[in-house]
């Protein structure tokens, strides 16, 4: 780490010397020293610095051994390691293990550590900490009112179901205006070899004519089912097919959107689906990230079986970065558009929104871009989003990487599909806000400012949301 005719710095000369034995310890010398032995001449005041390097025996690991899970079951941890047992020690693979447990956001805190085993000289053992933290996410909901009656609303989701490592996640919404079923299922290890695979059924009816709040009525069903498989320990491929099929009742008073998209496809249409995406994930954790990046592109293609033909294609990208130990800086931006092909046109119910958390915070949810000659944001086909976050502890938590406090800049909007994209138009926003990790699952609440509001633009300075990320 230092250079002939530099300036002399400890801090420097230390992680040189770590840097060497780290380096050895990529080839099984796990208890390497690197030495240094300064020569220092007082007059000329120059200091020669020679490094005496001991690699000691190399070893081999006897046991990989994991204690704090008491629900997740071993496998599910073990299937995440990439040192095995009985081999040559690998410090690269150890930490990459450690990694992997980490990203699969099961545990607050994963810690390893290696260990002599006593008698020998050439055999250690690895043993991996975990605790474990609630994987579950619960919602439910009851009102009553004169117009709508009684209103439930339930919507629960498991990430470690029964300790497997499977997802299972359920909504029910039995409102008037919006009534919601939807069952989803993902096993992220269907093969041994991990592939994945994922399915989803869901029925969505919006009926506002129910309260006098619009004249039409959409009810969709669709079903989808996904594989994903590995082609590097940081990336992935999927691919996957569904079906959708739209019905929409209209009335005299129906907005002018809804009359066109009659016109085009009649009351009942359907799309046959198929997508395909990618994903590059390298973060040290899937619940407080401090470095890495993530990469995300996907497709989605309405084939010609249906009656709609489109095509919606979403890039994203994460970037975390450390700033000492306390901090750091999360960087993400986010482009999507869609288009019809052929005499489609791209149907209204495949549009995309922007504002509130997610998007651009301190603007009320999915309001910004376009609307309707009643005012009403219809959304659009093409999506920019950009964010910045700068996390840092609180005050006297500064080891408790759950609970954190941020700083943030975002920037976004909506554009129609025969618009141009206008980053004169982009919409601002500023703020600060806190990531928990809570007992009912992890909450981000967020303050947020408007820095270039428009008239017609709708504002929320205080948002939260169960989830983490951006």
């Amino acid at each position: 780490k230092m250079k002939k005719g530099e300036t002399f710095n400890g801090e420097l000369l230390t992680d040189s010397s770590k840097a060497i034995q780290d380096r050895l310890g990529n080839y099984g010398y796990a208890f390497a020293n690197a030495n240094v032995i300064p020569d220092l001449d007082r007059e000329k005041r120059v200091v020669n610095i020679n490094m005496a390097v001991d690699t000691g025996k190399r070893v081999y690991v006897r046991r990989m051994n994991v204690g704090g899970n008491t629900r997740t079951k071993d496998e599910v941890i073990r299937r995440e390691f990439r040192q095995f047992e009985s081999s040559w020690y690998d410090s690269r693979k150890i930490q990459l293990s450690k990694e992997r447990v980490d990203r699969l956001g099961y545990f607050s805190n994963v810690d390893i550590e290696t260990q002599p085993v006593p008698g020998t000289s050439d055999q250690i053992d690895v043993n991996m900490q975990v605790e474990e933290k609630p994987t579950g996410n619960l919602l439910l909901g009851a009102g009553i009112s004169s117009t709508d009656s009684l209103v439930l609303s339930a919507a629960i989701q498991q990430q470690n179901l029964f300790g497997t490592g499977k997802t299972v996640g359920l909504e029910l919404n039995t409102s008037k205006v919006n009534r919601t079923i939807s069952f989803s299922q993902t096993d992220p290890y269907f093969t041994i070899d991990g592939v994945s695979r994922s399915f989803e059924v869901y029925n969505r009816r919006t009926d506002p004519s129910e309260l006098n709040l619009g004249d039409y009525i959409i009810e969709t069903t669709g079903a989808g089912l996904r594989f994903g498989y590995p082609i590097s320990e940081f990336e992935r491929i999927s691919f996957g097919a569904g079906y959708e099929g739209t019905d929409l009742e209209v009335g005299p008073f129906s907005p002018d959107r809804f009359q066109r998209y009659v016109n085009d496809f009649g009351n009942s249409s359907y799309a046959v689906l198929l997508n395909a995406g990618y994903s590059f994930d390298s973060r040290d954790s899937a619940i407080a990230p401090t470095r890495g990046r993530v990469t995300r592109l996907t497709a989605e293609y309405a084939t010609p079986l249906g009656d709609q033909e489109f095509i919606r294609t979403t890039y994203q990208e994460q970037f975390y970065f450390p700033i000492g130990k306390l901090y750091t800086l999360a960087l993400n931006g986010e482009v999507t558009g869609g288009f019809g092909l052929g005499d489609s046109p791209y149907p209204i119910f495949r549009n995309v929104y922007a504002g509130g958390i997610g998007t651009v915070r301190g603007y009320r949810s999915s309001t910004l871009g376009p609307r309707d000659a009643d005012n009403v944001p219809i959304g659009g086909s093409k999506r920019v989003i950009a964010n910045a976050e700068f996390f840092f502890p609180i005050p006297g938590m500064s080891k408790d990487r759950t609970f954190r406090a941020f700083t943030f800049l975002d920037a976004g909007n909506v554009f129609q599909t025969n618009e141009k994209i206008k980053f004169g138009e982009l919409r601002y926003s500023t703020g600060v806000g806190i990531s928990w990790l809570s007992p009912v699952g992890p909450l981000k609440f967020s303050l947020g400012v408007p820095l270039n509001r428009e008239p017609q633009d709708e504002t929320q300075r205080v948002q939260f949301t169960i989830g983490t990320g951006f």
